[in-house]
Protein backbone atom coordinates (compact mmCIF):
# COMPACT_ATOMS: atom_id res chain seq x y z
CA UNK A 1 0.00 0.00 0.00
CA UNK A 2 1.50 3.47 -0.93
CA UNK A 3 0.47 7.02 0.54
CA UNK A 4 1.50 9.89 -1.69
CA UNK A 5 2.93 12.59 -0.21
CA UNK A 6 2.25 16.07 -1.89
CA UNK A 7 5.40 18.86 -1.49
CA UNK A 8 6.35 22.04 -3.07
CA UNK A 9 10.03 22.06 -3.64
CA UNK A 10 9.52 25.62 -4.90
CA UNK A 11 9.11 27.34 -1.24
CA UNK A 12 11.74 29.31 0.49
CA UNK A 13 14.11 26.63 2.29
CA UNK A 14 11.99 23.46 1.97
CA UNK A 15 13.62 20.80 3.81
CA UNK A 16 12.95 23.20 6.75
CA UNK A 17 9.25 23.90 6.25
CA UNK A 18 8.19 20.60 4.99
CA UNK A 19 10.70 17.63 5.59
CA UNK A 20 9.91 17.69 9.33
CA UNK A 21 6.24 17.06 8.80
CA UNK A 22 7.31 13.79 5.92
CA UNK A 23 9.92 12.22 8.58
CA UNK A 24 6.90 12.63 11.44
CA UNK A 25 5.01 10.07 9.28
CA UNK A 26 7.87 8.45 8.50
CA UNK A 27 8.56 7.51 11.38
CA UNK A 28 5.12 6.91 13.19
CA UNK A 29 4.69 3.94 10.11
CA UNK A 30 8.20 2.84 10.59
CA UNK A 31 7.48 2.13 13.98
CA UNK A 32 3.99 0.67 13.38
CA UNK A 33 6.24 -1.94 10.76
CA UNK A 34 8.59 -2.94 12.57
CA UNK A 35 6.21 -3.51 15.70
CA UNK A 36 4.97 -6.50 12.79
CA UNK A 37 1.21 -6.10 14.22
CA UNK A 38 0.28 -4.35 10.82
CA UNK A 39 -2.23 -6.41 8.33
CA UNK A 40 -0.68 -4.21 5.46
CA UNK A 41 2.67 -2.90 4.83
CA UNK A 42 2.52 0.89 3.99
CA UNK A 43 5.15 3.22 1.87
CA UNK A 44 4.88 6.47 1.87
CA UNK A 45 6.18 8.16 -1.32
CA UNK A 46 6.87 11.89 -1.82
CA UNK A 47 6.02 14.28 -4.97
CA UNK A 48 7.47 17.76 -5.59
CA UNK A 49 4.89 19.44 -7.34
CA UNK A 50 7.33 22.83 -7.22
CA UNK A 51 3.78 24.80 -7.44
CA UNK A 52 3.43 23.76 -11.18
CA UNK A 53 0.07 23.39 -12.65
CA UNK A 54 1.57 20.56 -15.24
CA UNK A 55 3.65 18.62 -13.09
CA UNK A 56 0.64 18.60 -10.41
CA UNK A 57 -1.49 17.28 -13.05
CA UNK A 58 1.17 14.31 -14.04
CA UNK A 59 1.88 13.33 -10.78
CA UNK A 60 -1.52 12.99 -9.82
CA UNK A 61 -2.69 10.89 -12.89
CA UNK A 62 0.39 8.71 -11.64
CA UNK A 63 -1.13 8.73 -7.92
CA UNK A 64 -4.48 8.14 -9.90
CA UNK A 65 -3.60 5.19 -11.92
CA UNK A 66 -2.01 3.41 -9.66
CA UNK A 67 -4.04 0.81 -6.86
CA UNK A 68 -1.63 0.59 -4.61
CA UNK A 69 -2.00 4.89 -3.62
CA UNK A 70 -4.47 4.38 -0.89
CA UNK A 71 -4.24 7.75 0.83
CA UNK A 72 -2.60 10.86 0.00
CA UNK A 73 -1.29 13.81 2.95
CA UNK A 74 -0.65 17.34 1.50
CA UNK A 75 2.52 18.57 3.34
CA UNK A 76 3.05 21.91 5.12
CA UNK A 77 2.59 24.91 2.20
CA UNK A 78 1.69 23.02 -0.47
CA UNK A 79 -0.62 24.69 -2.78
CA UNK A 80 -3.60 22.91 -5.12
CA UNK A 81 -2.18 24.35 -8.29
CA UNK A 82 -3.31 21.62 -10.65
CA UNK A 83 -7.14 20.76 -9.42
CA UNK A 84 -5.56 17.90 -7.33
CA UNK A 85 -7.65 17.84 -4.81
CA UNK A 86 -10.74 17.86 -6.70
CA UNK A 87 -9.23 14.92 -8.80
CA UNK A 88 -8.23 13.02 -6.03
CA UNK A 89 -11.98 13.26 -4.45
CA UNK A 90 -13.00 12.05 -7.77
CA UNK A 91 -10.92 9.21 -7.75
CA UNK A 92 -11.66 8.19 -3.92
CA UNK A 93 -8.49 8.54 -2.55
CA UNK A 94 -8.51 10.54 0.59
CA UNK A 95 -6.40 13.39 1.41
CA UNK A 96 -5.18 14.23 4.88
CA UNK A 97 -4.09 18.28 5.31
CA UNK A 98 -1.25 19.62 7.01
CA UNK A 99 -1.47 22.82 4.81
CA UNK A 100 -2.88 26.11 6.25
CA UNK A 101 -2.81 27.07 2.25
CA UNK A 102 -5.18 24.41 0.74
CA UNK A 103 -8.74 24.70 2.41
CA UNK A 104 -11.28 22.83 0.15
CA UNK A 105 -14.92 21.44 1.79
CA UNK A 106 -14.70 18.29 -0.86
CA UNK A 107 -15.45 15.03 0.38
CA UNK A 108 -12.85 12.89 1.58
CA UNK A 109 -10.40 16.03 1.85
CA UNK A 110 -9.58 15.99 5.99
CA UNK A 111 -7.94 18.66 6.97
CA UNK A 112 -5.59 18.64 10.22
CA UNK A 113 -4.40 21.95 10.77
CA UNK A 114 -6.01 25.27 10.99
CA UNK A 115 -6.32 27.71 8.14
CA UNK A 116 -4.18 30.51 6.89
CA UNK A 117 -7.02 32.92 7.83
CA UNK A 118 -6.75 31.44 11.34
CA UNK A 119 -3.00 32.93 11.35
CA UNK A 120 -4.01 36.17 9.91
CA UNK A 121 -6.73 36.55 12.68
CA UNK A 122 -5.01 35.56 15.63
CA UNK A 123 -1.75 38.15 14.31
CA UNK A 124 -4.41 41.38 13.64
CA UNK A 125 -5.91 40.42 17.62
CA UNK A 126 -2.47 40.21 19.07
CA UNK A 127 -1.47 43.41 17.14
CA UNK A 128 -4.49 45.32 18.65
CA UNK A 129 -4.57 43.85 21.90
CA UNK A 130 -0.73 44.89 22.33
CA UNK A 131 -0.59 48.68 23.57
CA UNK A 132 1.32 50.71 21.21
CA UNK A 133 0.61 48.85 17.67
CA UNK A 134 -1.24 51.66 16.47
CA UNK A 135 0.96 51.47 13.55
CA UNK A 136 1.51 48.30 10.90
CA UNK A 137 3.79 48.09 7.91
CA UNK A 138 2.85 44.77 6.19
CA UNK A 139 6.01 43.67 4.16
CA UNK A 140 6.33 40.26 2.04
CA UNK A 141 8.42 38.27 -0.18
CA UNK A 142 6.24 38.09 -2.77
CA UNK A 143 5.43 34.03 -2.91
CA UNK A 144 2.21 33.03 -2.96
CA UNK A 145 1.85 32.33 0.68
CA UNK A 146 2.84 35.76 1.20
CA UNK A 147 0.57 37.08 -1.05
CA UNK A 148 -2.51 35.00 0.53
CA UNK A 149 -1.54 36.28 3.88
CA UNK A 150 -0.98 40.14 2.49
CA UNK A 151 -4.28 40.00 1.55
CA UNK A 152 -5.86 38.80 5.09
CA UNK A 153 -3.73 41.13 6.95
CA UNK A 154 -5.17 44.30 5.24
CA UNK A 155 -8.66 42.78 6.09
CA UNK A 156 -7.55 42.07 9.42
CA UNK A 157 -5.87 45.31 10.48
CA UNK A 158 -8.89 46.98 9.14
CA UNK A 159 -7.49 50.82 8.34
CA UNK A 160 -4.12 50.17 10.52
CA UNK A 161 -1.98 49.50 7.40
CA UNK A 162 0.44 52.46 6.69
CA UNK A 163 2.09 50.90 4.07
CA UNK A 164 3.12 47.44 2.16
CA UNK A 165 6.50 46.45 0.81
CA UNK A 166 7.43 43.51 -0.56
CA UNK A 167 11.67 42.31 -0.78
CA UNK A 168 11.64 41.61 -5.03
CA UNK A 169 14.16 38.68 -4.68
CA UNK A 170 15.40 39.83 -7.92
CA UNK A 171 17.40 42.62 -6.95
CA UNK A 172 18.49 44.12 -3.63
CA UNK A 173 15.05 45.75 -2.20
CA UNK A 174 16.02 45.09 1.08
CA UNK A 175 17.58 48.62 1.40
CA UNK A 176 14.42 50.13 0.12
CA UNK A 177 11.96 47.90 2.21
CA UNK A 178 13.40 48.99 5.16
CA UNK A 179 13.95 53.27 4.64
CA UNK A 180 9.94 52.60 3.71
CA UNK A 181 9.39 51.25 6.78
CA UNK A 182 11.17 54.11 8.47
CA UNK A 183 9.47 56.67 6.97
CA UNK A 184 6.20 55.74 7.66
CA UNK A 185 6.91 55.13 10.99
CA UNK A 186 5.81 51.63 11.72
CA UNK A 187 5.78 50.65 15.48
CA UNK A 188 5.44 46.61 13.66
CA UNK A 189 5.94 44.96 10.62
CA UNK A 190 3.85 41.75 9.75
CA UNK A 191 5.92 39.79 7.96
CA UNK A 192 4.15 37.74 5.40
CA UNK A 193 6.38 35.12 3.95
CA UNK A 194 9.43 32.70 5.03
CA UNK A 195 11.97 33.15 7.35
CA UNK A 196 15.40 34.23 4.77
CA UNK A 197 13.92 37.55 3.92
CA UNK A 198 12.24 38.28 7.34
CA UNK A 199 15.38 38.01 8.91
CA UNK A 200 17.23 40.29 5.88
CA UNK A 201 14.47 42.65 6.72
CA UNK A 202 15.40 42.74 10.28
CA UNK A 203 19.04 43.48 10.10
CA UNK A 204 18.50 45.89 7.99
CA UNK A 205 16.11 47.52 9.97
CA UNK A 206 18.26 47.00 13.63
CA UNK A 207 21.47 48.88 11.06
CA UNK A 208 18.80 51.80 10.33
CA UNK A 209 18.65 52.31 14.18
CA UNK A 210 14.74 51.07 14.55
CA UNK A 211 15.83 47.97 16.77
CA UNK A 212 12.54 49.35 18.05
CA UNK A 213 9.95 47.90 15.53
CA UNK A 214 8.19 44.86 16.30
CA UNK A 215 8.49 42.50 14.10
CA UNK A 216 5.21 39.50 13.50
CA UNK A 217 4.70 36.90 10.92
CA UNK A 218 3.08 33.38 10.85
CA UNK A 219 3.95 29.96 10.66
CA UNK A 220 6.67 29.97 7.10
CA UNK A 221 8.75 32.56 9.50
CA UNK A 222 8.85 29.70 12.47
CA UNK A 223 12.19 28.41 11.11
CA UNK A 224 15.61 28.09 12.52
CA UNK A 225 16.72 30.17 9.17
CA UNK A 226 15.26 33.05 10.83
CA UNK A 227 16.15 32.38 14.07
CA UNK A 228 20.04 31.65 12.60
CA UNK A 229 20.33 34.67 10.07
CA UNK A 230 18.69 37.22 12.42
CA UNK A 231 20.93 36.22 15.37
CA UNK A 232 20.24 38.35 18.59
CA UNK A 233 18.02 41.10 16.88
CA UNK A 234 15.45 37.82 16.12
CA UNK A 235 14.39 38.07 19.95
CA UNK A 236 11.01 39.76 20.60
CA UNK A 237 9.68 38.51 17.54
CA UNK A 238 6.36 36.91 17.10
CA UNK A 239 4.48 34.07 15.29
CA UNK A 240 1.33 32.86 14.73
CA UNK A 241 1.64 28.76 13.97
CA UNK A 242 -1.27 26.32 13.91
CA UNK A 243 1.51 23.44 15.54
CA UNK A 244 2.61 22.38 18.56
CA UNK A 245 5.87 22.64 19.86
CA UNK A 246 6.57 19.43 21.99
CA UNK A 247 10.08 19.37 22.54
CA UNK A 248 9.50 21.66 25.68
CA UNK A 249 6.67 19.75 27.13
CA UNK A 250 6.92 16.78 30.31
CA UNK A 251 4.63 14.31 28.26
CA UNK A 252 5.32 11.15 28.41
CA UNK A 253 4.36 10.64 24.55
CA UNK A 254 6.03 13.26 23.40
CA UNK A 255 9.48 13.45 25.31
CA UNK A 256 9.35 9.35 23.94
CA UNK A 257 8.21 11.26 20.17
CA UNK A 258 10.91 13.76 20.38
CA UNK A 259 13.81 10.92 21.32
CA UNK A 260 12.98 8.87 18.33
CA UNK A 261 12.43 11.42 16.19
CA UNK A 262 16.16 12.59 16.84
CA UNK A 263 17.75 9.08 17.41
CA UNK A 264 16.48 7.98 13.77
CA UNK A 265 17.05 11.44 12.14
CA UNK A 266 19.58 13.25 14.09
CA UNK A 267 18.30 16.04 14.13
CA UNK A 268 15.10 18.02 16.00
CA UNK A 269 11.77 17.54 15.48
CA UNK A 270 11.08 20.73 13.77
CA UNK A 271 7.77 22.81 12.85
CA UNK A 272 4.42 20.30 12.11
CA UNK A 273 7.02 17.35 12.69
CA UNK A 274 4.36 16.46 15.67
CA UNK A 275 1.26 17.14 13.38
CA UNK A 276 3.14 14.55 10.92
CA UNK A 277 2.80 11.86 13.60
CA UNK A 278 -0.77 12.29 13.68
CA UNK A 279 -1.34 11.60 10.38
CA UNK A 280 0.46 8.77 10.27
CA UNK A 281 -1.15 7.74 13.35
CA UNK A 282 -4.56 8.06 11.97
CA UNK A 283 -3.98 6.76 8.98
CA UNK A 284 -2.66 3.33 11.13
CA UNK A 285 -6.05 3.31 12.70
CA UNK A 286 -7.54 2.43 9.82
CA UNK A 287 -5.08 -0.11 8.60
CA UNK A 288 -5.73 -1.95 12.02
CA UNK A 289 -9.26 -1.33 11.50
CA UNK A 290 -8.92 -3.45 7.87
CA UNK A 291 -8.95 -1.02 5.66
CA UNK A 292 -7.01 -1.75 2.76
CA UNK A 293 -8.35 0.28 -0.78
CA UNK A 294 -8.93 3.96 -0.74
CA UNK A 295 -12.16 3.59 -0.60
CA UNK A 296 -12.08 1.62 2.70
CA UNK A 297 -9.74 3.95 4.07
CA UNK A 298 -11.90 7.33 3.18
CA UNK A 299 -14.29 5.40 4.50
CA UNK A 300 -12.50 4.67 8.19
CA UNK A 301 -11.21 8.26 8.20
CA UNK A 302 -14.48 10.03 7.88
CA UNK A 303 -16.80 7.60 10.57
CA UNK A 304 -13.76 7.26 13.17
CA UNK A 305 -14.20 8.55 16.72
CA UNK A 306 -11.81 11.64 17.90
CA UNK A 307 -7.90 10.24 17.83
CA UNK A 308 -5.68 11.97 20.36
CA UNK A 309 -2.91 13.18 18.74
CA UNK A 310 0.61 14.24 20.19
CA UNK A 311 -0.77 18.07 18.60
CA UNK A 312 -4.12 18.06 19.05
CA UNK A 313 -7.49 15.57 19.07
CA UNK A 314 -8.72 15.11 16.03
CA UNK A 315 -12.21 14.22 14.60
CA UNK A 316 -12.63 14.12 10.92
CA UNK A 317 -16.12 13.34 10.73
CA UNK A 318 -17.14 17.22 10.21
CA UNK A 319 -14.93 17.78 7.71
CA UNK A 320 -13.09 20.86 9.09
CA UNK A 321 -10.43 20.92 11.75
CA UNK A 322 -11.57 20.32 14.85
CA UNK A 323 -11.50 22.69 17.71
CA UNK A 324 -8.64 21.46 19.43
CA UNK A 325 -6.44 22.68 15.73
CA UNK A 326 -5.81 25.71 17.16
CA UNK A 327 -3.00 28.39 16.22
CA UNK A 328 -0.76 29.17 18.97
CA UNK A 329 1.65 32.23 19.16
CA UNK A 330 5.39 31.99 20.12
CA UNK A 331 8.19 34.62 20.72
CA UNK A 332 11.80 34.25 20.03
CA UNK A 333 14.02 33.84 22.78
CA UNK A 334 17.49 32.93 23.06
CA UNK A 335 17.50 31.31 19.51
CA UNK A 336 14.72 29.27 20.42
CA UNK A 337 10.81 29.91 19.55
CA UNK A 338 8.82 30.14 22.86
CA UNK A 339 5.11 29.31 23.44
CA UNK A 340 3.47 32.58 24.76
CA UNK A 341 1.51 32.82 27.88
CA UNK A 342 3.68 31.63 30.85
CA UNK A 343 1.37 30.84 33.72
CA UNK A 344 2.49 33.89 36.41
CA UNK A 345 3.37 35.22 39.79
CA UNK A 346 1.54 34.20 43.47
CA UNK A 347 -2.08 34.40 43.89
CA UNK A 348 -4.18 36.51 45.96
CA UNK A 349 -5.98 34.65 48.90
CA UNK A 350 -8.92 32.54 47.54
CA UNK A 351 -11.72 31.09 49.66
CA UNK A 352 -10.39 27.14 49.09
CA UNK A 353 -6.55 27.32 49.24
CA UNK A 354 -4.93 26.58 45.56
CA UNK A 355 -8.40 26.97 43.87
CA UNK A 356 -10.24 29.95 41.85
CA UNK A 357 -13.71 29.16 42.07
CA UNK A 358 -15.46 31.38 38.86
CA UNK A 359 -18.83 32.06 38.52
CA UNK A 360 -20.95 32.40 35.08
CA UNK A 361 -24.68 32.34 34.23
CA UNK A 362 -23.49 31.95 30.35
CA UNK A 363 -23.92 29.02 28.56
CA UNK A 364 -23.72 27.31 25.36
CA UNK A 365 -21.05 27.55 22.61
CA UNK A 366 -18.89 29.43 22.32
CA UNK A 367 -18.82 30.73 25.60
CA UNK A 368 -19.21 27.50 28.34
CA UNK A 369 -20.62 23.93 26.69
CA UNK A 370 -19.30 20.41 26.86
CA UNK A 371 -17.18 19.09 23.86
CA UNK A 372 -17.80 16.18 21.89
CA UNK A 373 -15.60 14.11 25.15
CA UNK A 374 -17.94 15.79 27.94
CA UNK A 375 -15.34 18.28 28.78
CA UNK A 376 -16.27 21.86 29.98
CA UNK A 377 -14.67 24.45 27.44
CA UNK A 378 -15.65 27.67 25.61
CA UNK A 379 -14.63 31.26 25.36
CA UNK A 380 -15.34 32.23 29.39
CA UNK A 381 -13.94 28.75 30.85
CA UNK A 382 -10.86 28.95 28.94
CA UNK A 383 -10.52 32.43 30.01
CA UNK A 384 -11.27 31.38 33.89
CA UNK A 385 -8.68 28.90 33.49
CA UNK A 386 -6.45 31.04 31.75
CA UNK A 387 -6.72 33.81 34.55
CA UNK A 388 -6.61 31.33 37.58
CA UNK A 389 -3.18 29.99 35.88
CA UNK A 390 -1.55 33.64 36.49
CA UNK A 391 -2.59 33.30 39.73
CA UNK A 392 -1.51 29.86 39.97
CA UNK A 393 -4.55 28.81 41.08
CA UNK A 394 -6.82 25.33 39.65
CA UNK A 395 -9.85 26.59 38.03
CA UNK A 396 -13.37 25.26 39.94
CA UNK A 397 -16.01 26.46 37.41
CA UNK A 398 -19.47 27.18 39.01
CA UNK A 399 -22.83 27.46 36.74
CA UNK A 400 -24.45 30.93 38.28
CA UNK A 401 -28.21 32.25 37.90
CA UNK A 402 -28.40 35.74 35.71
CA UNK A 403 -31.15 36.56 37.76
CA UNK A 404 -29.24 36.58 40.98
CA UNK A 405 -26.97 39.22 40.26
CA UNK A 406 -24.23 39.31 42.41
CA UNK A 407 -25.21 37.21 44.85
CA UNK A 408 -23.26 34.48 44.25
CA UNK A 409 -19.73 36.10 44.85
CA UNK A 410 -21.24 38.65 47.74
CA UNK A 411 -22.32 35.37 49.68
CA UNK A 412 -18.94 33.17 48.87
CA UNK A 413 -20.06 30.89 46.83
CA UNK A 414 -17.24 31.66 44.09
CA UNK A 415 -14.65 34.30 43.95
CA UNK A 416 -14.88 35.55 40.83
CA UNK A 417 -18.01 35.83 38.72
CA UNK A 418 -18.24 36.86 34.97
CA UNK A 419 -21.68 38.90 34.29
CA UNK A 420 -22.36 41.27 31.77
CA UNK A 421 -21.74 45.66 33.36
CA UNK A 422 -25.16 46.10 32.46
CA UNK A 423 -26.66 43.73 35.25
CA UNK A 424 -24.52 45.33 37.69
CA UNK A 425 -25.71 48.06 40.17
CA UNK A 426 -23.50 51.00 39.31
CA UNK A 427 -20.90 51.84 41.72
CA UNK A 428 -20.20 48.08 41.76
CA UNK A 429 -16.25 47.26 42.09
CA UNK A 430 -15.42 45.70 38.83
CA UNK A 431 -12.63 44.58 36.70
CA UNK A 432 -12.27 45.91 32.97
CA UNK A 433 -14.09 44.54 30.66
CA UNK A 434 -12.66 41.07 29.32
CA UNK A 435 -15.25 40.70 26.57
CA UNK A 436 -17.68 42.81 24.65
CA UNK A 437 -20.47 42.05 21.95
CA UNK A 438 -19.87 43.50 18.80
CA UNK A 439 -22.68 43.28 16.02
CA UNK A 440 -23.03 42.73 12.29
CA UNK A 441 -25.29 42.77 9.18
CA UNK A 442 -24.94 40.26 6.99
CA UNK A 443 -26.18 41.59 3.14
CA UNK A 444 -25.96 40.20 -0.13
CA UNK A 445 -22.47 41.26 -1.99
CA UNK A 446 -23.83 43.09 -4.92
CA UNK A 447 -25.22 45.59 -2.28
CA UNK A 448 -23.87 48.86 -0.66
CA UNK A 449 -21.84 48.25 2.75
CA UNK A 450 -21.23 50.65 5.96
CA UNK A 451 -23.44 53.52 6.85
CA UNK A 452 -24.46 52.99 3.39
CA UNK A 453 -26.52 50.15 4.22
CA UNK A 454 -27.90 51.48 7.55
CA UNK A 455 -28.99 54.66 5.13
CA UNK A 456 -30.86 52.60 2.28
CA UNK A 457 -32.77 49.73 4.72
CA UNK A 458 -36.65 51.66 4.92
CA UNK A 459 -40.05 50.68 5.99
CA UNK A 460 -40.10 48.06 3.21
CA UNK A 461 -37.13 46.23 4.16
CA UNK A 462 -37.33 42.77 6.70
CA UNK A 463 -34.41 42.41 8.58
CA UNK A 464 -33.63 38.93 10.23
CA UNK A 465 -32.34 38.68 14.13
CA UNK A 466 -30.45 35.59 14.11
CA UNK A 467 -28.71 35.97 17.72
CA UNK A 468 -30.33 36.52 21.15
CA UNK A 469 -29.58 39.09 23.01
CA UNK A 470 -27.75 41.97 22.98
CA UNK A 471 -28.26 41.80 18.79
CA UNK A 472 -31.86 42.59 19.34
CA UNK A 473 -31.31 45.74 21.34
CA UNK A 474 -28.54 46.60 19.21
CA UNK A 475 -30.91 46.28 15.85
CA UNK A 476 -33.85 48.16 17.55
CA UNK A 477 -31.65 51.09 18.65
CA UNK A 478 -29.62 51.38 15.19
CA UNK A 479 -32.47 49.92 12.52
CA UNK A 480 -35.42 50.71 14.30
CA UNK A 481 -35.33 54.83 13.76
CA UNK A 482 -35.94 54.19 9.70
CA UNK A 483 -39.13 51.62 10.23
CA UNK A 484 -37.26 48.71 9.08
CA UNK A 485 -39.25 45.41 10.09
CA UNK A 486 -37.25 42.97 12.63
CA UNK A 487 -38.22 39.64 12.67
CA UNK A 488 -36.38 37.09 15.38
CA UNK A 489 -34.75 33.90 14.08
CA UNK A 490 -32.31 33.22 17.15
CA UNK A 491 -33.83 29.71 16.96
CA UNK A 492 -33.59 29.06 13.55
CA UNK A 493 -30.78 31.47 12.25
CA UNK A 494 -29.88 29.39 9.15
CA UNK A 495 -33.22 30.26 7.53
CA UNK A 496 -32.74 33.62 8.56
CA UNK A 497 -29.78 33.19 5.90
CA UNK A 498 -31.39 30.59 3.34
CA UNK A 499 -33.70 33.63 3.34
CA UNK A 500 -31.48 36.16 2.38
CA UNK A 501 -29.82 33.80 -0.08
CA UNK A 502 -32.93 33.96 -1.86
CA UNK A 503 -34.06 37.86 -1.89
CA UNK A 504 -36.47 37.75 1.05
CA UNK A 505 -34.77 39.76 3.51
CA UNK A 506 -32.24 43.20 3.37
CA UNK A 507 -30.55 42.17 5.45
CA UNK A 508 -29.53 39.72 8.64
CA UNK A 509 -28.13 41.28 12.39
CA UNK A 510 -25.83 38.30 13.96
CA UNK A 511 -23.23 38.39 16.32
CA UNK A 512 -19.70 39.21 14.13
CA UNK A 513 -18.48 36.22 14.76
CA UNK A 514 -21.66 33.96 14.27
CA UNK A 515 -21.83 36.41 10.87
CA UNK A 516 -18.40 35.56 9.73
CA UNK A 517 -19.65 31.67 10.37
CA UNK A 518 -22.29 31.43 8.63
CA UNK A 519 -21.00 33.25 5.30
CA UNK A 520 -18.25 30.73 5.24
CA UNK A 521 -19.79 28.64 2.29
CA UNK A 522 -21.64 31.89 1.01
CA UNK A 523 -19.88 33.48 -1.56
CA UNK A 524 -22.79 35.99 -2.19
CA UNK A 525 -23.33 37.17 0.70
CA UNK A 526 -20.90 38.96 2.94
CA UNK A 527 -20.42 40.46 6.56
CA UNK A 528 -21.09 44.81 5.44
CA UNK A 529 -21.32 46.35 8.92
CA UNK A 530 -20.02 45.60 12.18
CA UNK A 531 -20.66 47.62 15.28
CA UNK A 532 -19.71 47.26 19.33
CA UNK A 533 -23.16 46.74 20.59
CA UNK A 534 -21.98 48.55 24.08
CA UNK A 535 -22.44 45.01 26.00
CA UNK A 536 -19.22 44.45 27.95
CA UNK A 537 -18.69 41.59 30.21
CA UNK A 538 -16.67 42.10 33.19
CA UNK A 539 -14.88 40.45 36.73
CA UNK A 540 -16.57 41.00 40.27
CA UNK A 541 -14.81 39.82 42.98
CA UNK A 542 -17.16 41.28 45.84
CA UNK A 543 -15.11 42.83 48.44
CA UNK A 544 -11.94 41.44 47.85
CA UNK A 545 -10.32 44.39 45.82
CA UNK A 546 -6.60 42.65 46.49
CA UNK A 547 -8.11 39.68 43.91
CA UNK A 548 -9.94 42.35 41.64
CA UNK A 549 -6.43 43.84 41.41
CA UNK A 550 -4.86 40.64 40.76
CA UNK A 551 -7.30 39.21 37.75
CA UNK A 552 -7.79 43.09 35.88
CA UNK A 553 -3.71 42.49 36.30
CA UNK A 554 -3.81 38.89 34.53
CA UNK A 555 -6.41 40.38 31.93
CA UNK A 556 -3.70 42.98 31.02
CA UNK A 557 -0.73 40.48 30.81
CA UNK A 558 -3.06 38.06 28.64
CA UNK A 559 -4.03 41.75 26.58
CA UNK A 560 0.18 43.02 26.24
CA UNK A 561 1.76 39.12 25.24
CA UNK A 562 -1.00 37.96 22.79
CA UNK A 563 -2.41 35.47 24.67
CA UNK A 564 -5.98 36.80 24.91
CA UNK A 565 -5.74 38.00 21.10
CA UNK A 566 -5.31 33.76 20.56
CA UNK A 567 -7.74 32.62 23.04
CA UNK A 568 -10.69 35.45 21.15
CA UNK A 569 -9.22 34.28 17.78
CA UNK A 570 -10.23 30.77 18.37
CA UNK A 571 -13.64 31.35 20.10
CA UNK A 572 -14.49 33.99 17.67
CA UNK A 573 -12.65 32.99 14.22
CA UNK A 574 -12.99 36.12 12.22
CA UNK A 575 -14.31 38.56 14.42
CA UNK A 576 -12.44 41.92 15.12
CA UNK A 577 -11.00 41.71 18.66
CA UNK A 578 -13.68 44.83 20.60
CA UNK A 579 -11.82 47.66 20.95
CA UNK A 580 -13.98 47.68 24.65
CA UNK A 581 -11.88 44.78 26.35
CA UNK A 582 -9.34 46.24 28.10
CA UNK A 583 -11.30 49.36 29.03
Amino acid sequence: MKIAFLQDGSIDSPNVHELPAFLGMKLALGQAIDAGELPVLPELVGFDMAGDPEASATMVAEVIADPAYVAAVAGPYWRDVGGVIDRLAAAGIPTLSLSALAASPTPGWFPLVAGLRRQATALAGYVRGVRGGEGVCLAGDGSPFSRSLTDMLEIGFRGMVADTVVLDPARDAVAQASAAIDSAGCSTVAWTGYGTGAAELRNALTLRGRADVRMVGADAMKDDVYLELAGGTADGTVVACPCVDVSATTDAASQRFVHDFQAEFAIPPGVFAAEGWDAGGLLLRAFTAGAATSSSVRGALGAAPSFAGLAATYDLRSGTPSPQARVRLYRAEGGRWVPLGTPGTPSPSVRTTGVLAVGSCRVGAPYAYRDGRGRLTGFDVEFARAIARRLGLALSWTRTSCAAGTAPVDRGRVDVLLTARARLVPGTPASRAFLSTRAALVAPVAGPSGQALIASLGPDDVVGIAAPAPIPRWARRSLGAGGVTLRSFHRTPRRAYALLQRGGMAAVADSEAGAWAAIEHRPLLRVAFTDDTGDDDVMVTGSSTELLAAVDEALMEMLDNGAYALLFGTYFPGATLPDAVGT
